[in-house]
């Protein structure tokens, strides 16, 4: 193995070309630029950085994006919630993500408990079901709504 490549478990990176030579897996996205990978914890926070990074891209395409699970039942009321203010938000179910585990603890790290439905408007962390129903009830969820442009009236 030359120096610029590292062994992490099964996955080979090679981290001047960021290209993995054994397995598919997140590591070729976190190996690219960053060096050598030592341990498992590297690897993991690498792993958490890219994740992290793909929730806050995902969140911000829209105006309005819900990451939920399909057998959550405040996920589909938050939801619907949105559709009935006009909205059309964009729902991505993180049981049919490739790494939806992943992108829940991205989820809860940015203050989000339970992890679903986690609800962003206008590429800003709104919160959960609990915060959209309170801006709900005083009005301001409308607003927000009206102000990302995920409504016009």
């Amino acid at each position: 193995m030359q120096s610029n490549q590292s062994l992490v478990g099964p996955v080979m990176i090679d981290a001047e070309f960021g290209r993995e030579d054994t397995v598919q897996s997140p590591a070729t996205a976190i190996g690219r630029g960053l060096g050598p990978l030592d341990t498992k914890t590297d690897l993991r926070n690498r792993l958490d950085v890219v994740v992290m990074d793909r929730v806050k891209d995902l969140a911000s395409k829209k105006a309005a994006v819900i990451f939920t699970k399909s057998s959550c039942y405040m996920c589909h009321s938050i939801t619907q919630l949105f559709y009935e203010l006009g909205a059309s938000p964009a729902v991505h179910e993180l049981d049919n993500e490739p790494y939806g585990r992943e992108m829940e603890r991205a989820l809860r790290s940015l203050g989000c408990n339970p992890s679903v439905p986690a609800v962003f408007i206008g590429g800003k962390f709104v919160g959960s079901s609990k915060d959209v129903i309170s801006l709900h009830v005083d009005g301001s969820l409308k607003q927000m709504l009206m102000a990302a442009r995920a409504i016009w009236f």
